[in-house]
């Protein structure tokens, strides 16, 4: 069982299904099994709880955590969940064979420029994501950003994401991450002949480029009401999303916004 300072937590996954149950339970998954505490809790209460209890995990839905803390076998891939349990972080089957999961079958690792969570699927069987964000989807050898309470099913495994508030500790949690951001980096092999680090072949995204799907509200002004946003491979914008103007004012203050908008994002 795993313990840790929430400052450390990147994500967790909570079952969803029996088989998922089983799957978290294996003995291979134990360094990554969370304490089951209430995300209700505060912090500093969370924390207590993580190092002071040794909860049941078989009276609650077993969760995996994800964290800085416990590293990823291959700092180049992140954390690999499938059936090999030479390679994967996250054994999702007791079997090499069968149950519909691929040795390797998906792998969740971070947009190293904006640093939100990527799920990419190397399967021979697809992973399927429901969000509420981009929508229900099945992966085949490509990748989608992914949000809080999205759910991720491989064969009959399902779990839910839970992506924690950072705001209480997000100092520390940057730190931890600009640290990890290093390791990985260093991680990357060099070739021997040209000293350039050997880029593996990127894999394509899922939702269309150019494409911004909206998160939550950030703000409103007398034009519109600003939205956060994120592209296809991850990467958050602000965007406005203007009322209709009712006046010959409100339209020569939109496009005095958009012009000043233009005008900053060239500088």
């Amino acid at each position: 069982m795993v313990y840790f300072e929430q400052e450390e937590l990147i994500a967790a996954l909570e079952s969803v299904t029996s088989e998922a149950t089983d799957a978290l339970l294996l003995s291979h998954n134990i360094e990554h099994l969370m304490p089951v505490v209430s995300y209700n809790e505060s912090p500093i209460q969370r924390r207590r709880l993580s190092r002071d209890t040794t909860p049941d995990v078989q009276a609650q839905s077993p969760i995996i955590a994800l964290t800085f803390s416990r590293k990823p076998y291959d700092g180049t891939l992140g954390f690999v969940f499938g059936s090999d349990e030479e390679n994967c972080d996250v054994l999702l089957s007791k079997t090499m064979v069968g149950n519909g999961i691929s040795r390797k079958h998906f792998r969740i690792d971070f947009n190293w420029e904006s640093g939100s969570l990527l799920l990419i699927d190397q399967s021979s069987h697809g992973t399927v994501v429901d969000s509420e964000v981009t929508g229900k989807h099945t992966l085949r050898k490509i990748f989608v950003p992914i949000f809080n309470r999205d759910s991720i099913q491989a064969g009959l495994v399902r779990l839910r994401l839970k992506i924690p508030s950072h705001e209480a500790y997000q100092e520390a949690y940057d730190r931890n991450w600009q640290l990890y951001k290093k390791e990985h980096q260093e991680a990357i092999p060099i070739n021997s002949f040209t000293g350039l680090a050997v880029v593996k072949p990127t894999q394509a995204t899922l939702l269309e480029t150019g494409r911004l799907s909206l998160l939550n509200g950030i703000g409103q002004g007398a034009a519109g009401v600003v939205h956060k946003a994120v592209d296809n491979e991850g990467n958050f914008f602000a965007v406005k999303m203007l009322f209709k103007p009712r006046s010959e004012y409100s339209k020569k203050s939109v496009v005095r916004d958009a012009v000043f908008a233009g005008r900053s994002s060239c500088e």
